[in-house]
Protein backbone atom coordinates (compact mmCIF):
# COMPACT_ATOMS: atom_id res chain seq x y z
CA UNK A 1 0.00 0.00 0.00
CA UNK A 2 1.07 3.29 -1.05
CA UNK A 3 1.13 6.01 1.62
CA UNK A 4 -0.66 8.91 1.00
CA UNK A 5 0.35 12.43 1.01
CA UNK A 6 -1.81 15.54 0.90
CA UNK A 7 0.03 19.18 -0.47
CA UNK A 8 -1.90 22.78 -0.10
CA UNK A 9 0.19 25.44 -0.84
CA UNK A 10 -1.43 28.38 -2.89
CA UNK A 11 2.20 29.09 -4.80
CA UNK A 12 2.02 26.93 -8.29
CA UNK A 13 5.70 26.36 -8.25
CA UNK A 14 6.10 25.40 -4.91
CA UNK A 15 3.41 22.54 -5.23
CA UNK A 16 4.74 21.26 -8.51
CA UNK A 17 7.83 20.81 -7.36
CA UNK A 18 6.66 19.10 -3.67
CA UNK A 19 4.74 17.18 -5.52
CA UNK A 20 7.59 15.83 -8.22
CA UNK A 21 9.81 14.71 -4.99
CA UNK A 22 6.61 13.15 -3.23
CA UNK A 23 5.63 10.80 -6.21
CA UNK A 24 9.55 10.23 -6.56
CA UNK A 25 9.88 8.91 -2.72
CA UNK A 26 6.75 6.28 -3.90
CA UNK A 27 3.85 8.21 -2.17
CA UNK A 28 1.10 8.82 -3.56
CA UNK A 29 0.89 12.30 -3.41
CA UNK A 30 -2.12 14.82 -4.29
CA UNK A 31 -1.88 18.73 -4.43
CA UNK A 32 -3.95 21.28 -3.75
CA UNK A 33 -4.15 25.18 -4.16
CA UNK A 34 -6.74 26.48 -1.41
CA UNK A 35 -7.94 25.69 2.20
CA UNK A 36 -11.52 24.93 0.32
CA UNK A 37 -10.04 21.81 -1.84
CA UNK A 38 -8.13 20.65 0.90
CA UNK A 39 -11.15 20.00 2.88
CA UNK A 40 -12.53 18.33 0.52
CA UNK A 41 -9.74 16.28 -0.21
CA UNK A 42 -9.33 14.82 3.31
CA UNK A 43 -12.17 13.64 3.25
CA UNK A 44 -12.03 12.07 -0.60
CA UNK A 45 -8.03 11.33 -0.44
CA UNK A 46 -7.58 9.68 3.27
CA UNK A 47 -4.47 11.00 3.57
CA UNK A 48 -1.86 9.20 5.85
CA UNK A 49 0.28 13.04 6.65
CA UNK A 50 -0.85 16.00 5.59
CA UNK A 51 1.73 18.69 4.10
CA UNK A 52 0.66 22.40 5.01
CA UNK A 53 1.77 26.11 3.99
CA UNK A 54 0.74 28.38 6.67
CA UNK A 55 -0.43 31.62 4.46
CA UNK A 56 -2.49 30.73 2.14
CA UNK A 57 -3.85 34.12 0.98
CA UNK A 58 -8.15 34.79 1.65
CA UNK A 59 -9.74 32.17 3.71
CA UNK A 60 -8.98 29.54 6.58
CA UNK A 61 -5.06 29.87 7.11
CA UNK A 62 -3.01 26.66 7.66
CA UNK A 63 -3.18 26.56 11.23
CA UNK A 64 -6.54 26.28 11.03
CA UNK A 65 -6.58 23.76 8.54
CA UNK A 66 -4.60 21.44 10.74
CA UNK A 67 -6.66 22.08 13.93
CA UNK A 68 -9.28 20.62 11.33
CA UNK A 69 -7.32 17.24 10.84
CA UNK A 70 -6.48 17.31 14.78
CA UNK A 71 -10.29 17.56 15.21
CA UNK A 72 -11.75 15.62 12.72
CA UNK A 73 -8.82 12.69 11.51
CA UNK A 74 -6.35 12.79 14.54
CA UNK A 75 -5.16 9.86 13.32
CA UNK A 76 -3.33 12.07 10.05
CA UNK A 77 0.79 13.36 10.22
CA UNK A 78 0.86 17.02 10.72
CA UNK A 79 3.96 18.50 8.68
CA UNK A 80 4.16 22.43 8.26
CA UNK A 81 6.73 23.81 4.98
CA UNK A 82 6.24 27.07 5.00
CA UNK A 83 8.72 30.55 4.94
CA UNK A 84 7.67 31.30 8.41
CA UNK A 85 9.41 30.02 11.29
CA UNK A 86 6.52 30.24 13.69
CA UNK A 87 3.50 29.56 13.21
CA UNK A 88 2.39 32.22 16.03
CA UNK A 89 3.28 34.77 13.43
CA UNK A 90 -0.04 33.99 11.10
CA UNK A 91 -2.26 32.74 13.57
CA UNK A 92 -2.01 33.39 17.46
CA UNK A 93 -3.70 29.36 17.69
CA UNK A 94 -0.49 28.01 16.14
CA UNK A 95 0.98 27.98 19.30
CA UNK A 96 -1.00 25.15 20.31
CA UNK A 97 -0.67 22.66 17.75
CA UNK A 98 0.65 19.46 19.03
CA UNK A 99 2.45 17.03 17.22
CA UNK A 100 3.55 18.82 14.06
CA UNK A 101 7.02 18.29 12.27
CA UNK A 102 8.03 21.70 10.90
CA UNK A 103 10.10 22.61 7.93
CA UNK A 104 11.32 26.24 6.95
CA UNK A 105 11.24 26.51 3.16
CA UNK A 106 14.23 28.53 3.35
CA UNK A 107 16.07 26.23 5.40
CA UNK A 108 15.50 22.88 3.05
CA UNK A 109 18.86 21.79 1.88
CA UNK A 110 17.43 18.66 -0.12
CA UNK A 111 14.24 17.17 -1.13
CA UNK A 112 15.11 14.02 1.27
CA UNK A 113 14.69 16.08 4.51
CA UNK A 114 10.77 16.19 3.20
CA UNK A 115 10.76 12.31 3.27
CA UNK A 116 12.60 11.88 6.53
CA UNK A 117 9.89 14.48 7.54
CA UNK A 118 7.07 12.27 6.24
CA UNK A 119 8.62 9.14 7.31
CA UNK A 120 9.27 10.56 11.18
CA UNK A 121 5.61 11.89 11.71
CA UNK A 122 4.32 8.13 10.34
CA UNK A 123 6.18 6.82 13.46
CA UNK A 124 4.62 9.38 15.72
CA UNK A 125 8.20 11.40 16.32
CA UNK A 126 8.61 15.00 15.04
CA UNK A 127 11.18 16.40 12.41
CA UNK A 128 12.23 19.70 12.59
CA UNK A 129 14.15 21.83 9.96
CA UNK A 130 14.16 25.80 11.32
CA UNK A 131 17.53 27.36 11.37
CA UNK A 132 16.40 29.72 13.68
CA UNK A 133 19.79 30.68 15.57
CA UNK A 134 18.67 32.18 19.30
CA UNK A 135 15.69 33.25 17.79
CA UNK A 136 13.11 35.04 19.89
CA UNK A 137 9.85 33.08 21.13
CA UNK A 138 7.13 35.77 21.55
CA UNK A 139 4.25 34.82 23.13
CA UNK A 140 0.35 34.58 21.21
CA UNK A 141 -0.65 37.85 22.41
CA UNK A 142 2.92 39.28 21.09
CA UNK A 143 2.66 37.68 18.06
CA UNK A 144 -1.25 39.21 17.16
CA UNK A 145 0.05 42.82 19.01
CA UNK A 146 3.08 42.84 16.34
CA UNK A 147 0.48 41.64 13.47
CA UNK A 148 -0.86 44.67 14.08
CA UNK A 149 1.72 47.23 14.59
CA UNK A 150 3.06 45.60 10.56
CA UNK A 151 -0.64 46.89 9.67
CA UNK A 152 -0.07 50.18 11.03
CA UNK A 153 -2.51 50.12 13.64
CA UNK A 154 -1.93 52.70 16.85
CA UNK A 155 -2.30 51.70 20.82
CA UNK A 156 -5.44 52.67 20.86
CA UNK A 157 -7.07 50.91 18.04
CA UNK A 158 -4.82 47.69 19.31
CA UNK A 159 -6.81 48.10 22.65
CA UNK A 160 -10.04 48.32 21.08
CA UNK A 161 -9.82 45.61 18.84
CA UNK A 162 -8.29 43.09 21.57
CA UNK A 163 -11.02 44.39 23.95
CA UNK A 164 -8.27 45.88 26.67
CA UNK A 165 -7.05 48.64 27.83
CA UNK A 166 -4.50 51.38 26.68
CA UNK A 167 -2.28 50.42 29.70
CA UNK A 168 -2.33 46.88 29.14
CA UNK A 169 -1.65 47.26 25.14
CA UNK A 170 1.37 49.37 26.16
CA UNK A 171 2.59 46.21 28.78
CA UNK A 172 2.04 44.16 25.96
CA UNK A 173 4.40 46.08 23.62
CA UNK A 174 7.16 47.03 26.19
CA UNK A 175 7.31 43.10 26.50
CA UNK A 176 7.21 42.40 22.98
CA UNK A 177 10.28 44.46 22.54
CA UNK A 178 12.28 43.59 25.10
CA UNK A 179 11.69 40.13 24.10
CA UNK A 180 12.83 41.03 20.55
CA UNK A 181 15.72 42.88 22.10
CA UNK A 182 14.73 46.37 20.69
CA UNK A 183 15.29 49.58 22.69
CA UNK A 184 13.81 53.20 21.93
CA UNK A 185 16.88 55.69 21.49
CA UNK A 186 18.13 58.00 18.72
CA UNK A 187 19.15 55.86 16.40
CA UNK A 188 16.54 53.18 16.48
CA UNK A 189 12.60 53.47 16.55
CA UNK A 190 11.66 49.92 18.27
CA UNK A 191 8.14 49.56 15.88
CA UNK A 192 10.42 50.11 13.26
CA UNK A 193 12.64 47.02 14.15
CA UNK A 194 10.44 45.26 15.32
CA UNK A 195 8.49 45.23 11.92
CA UNK A 196 11.56 44.34 10.49
CA UNK A 197 12.32 41.74 12.65
CA UNK A 198 9.02 40.35 11.85
CA UNK A 199 8.90 40.85 7.67
CA UNK A 200 12.29 38.81 7.89
CA UNK A 201 10.70 36.39 9.96
CA UNK A 202 7.94 36.13 7.52
CA UNK A 203 10.23 35.64 5.08
CA UNK A 204 8.80 38.88 3.64
CA UNK A 205 11.33 40.65 1.54
CA UNK A 206 11.36 44.83 1.00
CA UNK A 207 10.08 43.90 -3.31
CA UNK A 208 7.24 41.55 -1.85
CA UNK A 209 6.13 44.20 0.33
CA UNK A 210 5.78 46.37 -2.27
CA UNK A 211 3.96 44.16 -4.83
CA UNK A 212 1.18 43.70 -2.09
CA UNK A 213 0.45 46.70 -2.43
CA UNK A 214 1.31 47.54 -5.99
CA UNK A 215 4.67 49.55 -5.96
CA UNK A 216 5.99 52.42 -3.39
CA UNK A 217 3.88 54.87 -4.91
CA UNK A 218 0.98 52.56 -3.29
CA UNK A 219 2.37 51.94 -0.43
CA UNK A 220 2.79 55.53 0.37
CA UNK A 221 -0.71 56.46 -0.14
CA UNK A 222 -1.18 53.73 2.23
CA UNK A 223 0.79 54.79 5.31
CA UNK A 224 -0.01 58.22 4.60
CA UNK A 225 -4.09 57.36 4.85
CA UNK A 226 -3.57 55.60 7.72
CA UNK A 227 -1.52 58.42 9.45
CA UNK A 228 -4.75 60.84 8.48
CA UNK A 229 -7.04 58.87 9.68
CA UNK A 230 -5.62 58.51 13.23
CA UNK A 231 -5.02 62.37 13.27
CA UNK A 232 -8.84 62.97 12.08
CA UNK A 233 -9.59 60.36 14.81
CA UNK A 234 -7.60 62.13 17.72
CA UNK A 235 -9.42 65.52 16.17
CA UNK A 236 -12.83 63.97 16.41
CA UNK A 237 -12.10 63.25 20.72
CA UNK A 238 -11.55 67.15 21.33
CA UNK A 239 -14.15 67.81 19.11
CA UNK A 240 -16.25 65.38 21.75
CA UNK A 241 -14.99 67.20 24.60
CA UNK A 242 -17.53 68.95 26.63
CA UNK A 243 -16.10 72.86 26.80
CA UNK A 244 -13.83 74.68 24.69
CA UNK A 245 -10.89 74.36 27.93
CA UNK A 246 -10.99 70.88 27.55
CA UNK A 247 -11.21 70.37 24.28
CA UNK A 248 -8.06 72.72 23.96
CA UNK A 249 -6.08 70.74 27.05
CA UNK A 250 -7.15 67.50 24.85
CA UNK A 251 -5.40 69.02 21.53
CA UNK A 252 -2.35 70.87 23.36
CA UNK A 253 -1.86 67.35 25.36
CA UNK A 254 -2.28 65.11 22.00
CA UNK A 255 0.22 67.03 20.15
CA UNK A 256 2.91 66.97 23.06
CA UNK A 257 2.30 62.66 23.45
CA UNK A 258 2.65 62.71 19.45
CA UNK A 259 6.15 64.63 19.11
CA UNK A 260 7.58 62.93 22.40
CA UNK A 261 6.35 59.34 21.56
CA UNK A 262 9.41 57.19 20.81
CA UNK A 263 7.15 54.58 19.36
CA UNK A 264 5.89 56.87 16.55
CA UNK A 265 8.45 57.28 13.29
CA UNK A 266 9.60 60.98 12.43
Amino acid sequence: MKIRVLHVDDDAFTREVTHTALTSFGFEAQAVSSAAEFIAALEEFDPHVVLVDLDLGAGPNGVQLLQLVERDAPWVGKVIVSSHRSPSLVDPAGGKLTDVSYIVKSDLASSDQLREAIDATLAGETFIVNDDGDAARLTSAQAEVLRMLAAGMSNEAIATERGCSLRGVERIISRTFATLGVNSDEHQNPRVAAISMLTKAMGVTPPSLYAAFGDKNRLFEEAAQNYFQRTCEALDRFAGERTAREAIAQMLNGTARAHTDTQTPP
